[in-house]
């Protein structure tokens, strides 16, 4: 029995032996051209070559014989150089070169008119070259993870470009070619040296992701909330203290969001200041509502100095209560309140003098050391354009009740708000 077993093994072993031989006989028959022709394939109606993991230092001199490939990736391998033949694959629409040891693009990359991806992440890459520019068709370009400390001007010409990746190098300021990306929808920015964005940026008006953690932004401009269509924007691990006054216009951003690919607005461990700190502990359409308000609270001991009106006792230290710190510093410019905007609704004969902000029916009233107030309300200024002028102190009643049922019952008086948590 056990010589029967025996025998059939050595049987099959033969068998595979002249398996090889054959196998063996038919590739040198081949030309090498041939040979990694026959990696190719179709895909999706693209011809596709892949020469991933193969260990490779240079690129085989066959390759450029395949002149109809149209997607090829060369991928983790250990090239170092990539020679000018690769101009040769004029019909390529991705190239894929992430995971090499490439400290330079090939000026020739520029004659791949067709190109529309090009992944070059994770080389070591100090510069790219100017002709990359006429690849104008490209859509999509990663250089993350390089040695990149700019771009060339000429990168302006990609009309095209829908996402563009330079995260982890060492850009300290966003290369200017990038404002003219029109096309931006997807912008990454993250862990290089960036301590500003500058107002360009209000050029991106596509753009839906803008990532840039992991820097050294002290602030941001106000140009930033000009981009109405952002959906994500990453400023964790930032050098942020404050937000813009005008943020609250991003309302595509729909929440404080946690794990990095949740859209909305992330900007946790930043030295924010209160009390947009406190603010955020309430959620973004806390922070929202605090900053269309347009005014914004202080410590006590820096509040502007209070008057009353006649026969009503003096707060010399300003008007505070256990929920909300009155307005801090000089009064700010009209332009900034928006006191037209919150009168538009009302008769001009009737429309009061002084008047409170984000104050509706709807509201419900909460209690504060001064009297019954609503939630996530703020002072305004008196109207510059019913007074004449500014005046230098504020005047203030004190009363058990909130108007609630129209805003026109306020006029002349000033009341002073609540926003919960706020302690200054």
């Amino acid at each position: 029995m056990g010589g029967k077993a025996s025998k059939k093994k050595e049987e099959e072993t033969e068998e595979k032996r002249g398996q090889m031989r054959r196998s063996l006989g038919r590739e040198d028959s081949l030309t090498s051209t041939e040979r990694i022709r026959r990696y190719a394939i179709k895909q999706f109606g693209y011809n596709v070559l892949s020469l991933a993991r193969r260990g490779l230092k240079d690129v085989p001199e066959e390759l450029w014989e395949l002149l109809e490939l149209e997607k090829l990736n060369l991928s983790l391998n250990s090239l170092k150089v990539l020679p000018p033949q690769l101009a040769l694959l004029s019909n390529l629409v991705v190239l894929n070169l992430w995971g090499n040891q490439l400290t330079s693009l090939p000026a020739e990359i520029g004659q791949l008119r067709r190109l529309r991806v090009l992944f070059a992440y994770r080389n070591r890459l100090t510069d790219v070259p100017e002709e990359l520019g006429a690849c104008t068709q490209l859509e999509v370009l990663s250089l993350a993870n390089n040695q990149l400390s700019s771009l060339p001007s000429s990168l302006s010409n990609l009309s095209s470009l829908k996402k563009l990746n330079l995260s982890h190098n060492h850009i300290t300021h966003v290369p200017g070619c990038v404002y003219n990306m029109k096309t931006l929808v997807f912008l990454h920015l993250a862990y290089n040296r960036l301590e500003n964005l500058a107002e360009n940026i209000q050029a991106l008006v596509e753009l839906k992701i803008l990532i840039v953690e992991g820097n050294n932004l002290h602030c941001l401009p106000k140009a930033l909330c000009c981009l109405t269509r952002l959906e994500l924007l990453n400023l964790d691990f930032n050098d942020i203290k404050d937000v813009p006054q005008e943020m609250h216009l991003l309302s595509r951003l729909e929440k404080l969001a946690c794990h990095p690919l949740d859209k909305g607005l992330h900007i946790v461990h930043n030295p924010l200041l209160k009390p947009v700190k406190e603010v955020l502990e309430g959620g973004l359409t806390a922070l929202y509502c605090y900053l269309k308000a347009g005014v914004k609270p202080g410590p006590i001991e820096k509040m502007a100095v209070m008057s009353a009106k006649p026969k009503q006792r003096t707060m010399a230290k300003g008007v505070w209560s256990t929920l909300y710190k009155a307005i801090s510093g000089e009064l700010l410019d009209l332009s900034v309140l928006r006191v037209s905007e919150i009168y538009k609704e009302f008769n001009p004969v009737s429309a009061p003098t002084i008047c409170t902000m984000g104050i509706t029916c709807e509201v419900p009233l909460v209690n504060s050391t001064l009297c019954l107030v609503q939630p996530l309300s703020t002072i305004t200024a008196i109207s510059g354009e019913r007074s004449g002028m500014m005046p230098d102190s504020l005047e203030l009643t004190v009363t058990d009740r909130a108007p609630i049922e129209r805003r026109n019952k306020c006029q002349r008086t000033m009341w002073c708000h609540a926003n919960h948590g706020l302690e200054g």
